[in-house]
């Protein structure tokens, strides 16, 4: 979904810094997880 989509979905009220920031939040706890799940080799 594009940026500006987001952005009028929430009707102006969030930037895009804050998507740029949620995003990169969400990537990390993606990260984090696959490293707690994975096998220790």
């Amino acid at each position: 979904m594009a940026w500006e989509s987001i952005i009028a979905e929430w009707r102006d009220s969030i930037s895009k810094e804050a998507i740029a920031e949620a995003v990169r939040l969400a990537s990390q706890a993606f990260a984090n997880l696959r490293l707690a799940r994975a096998p220790d080799g």
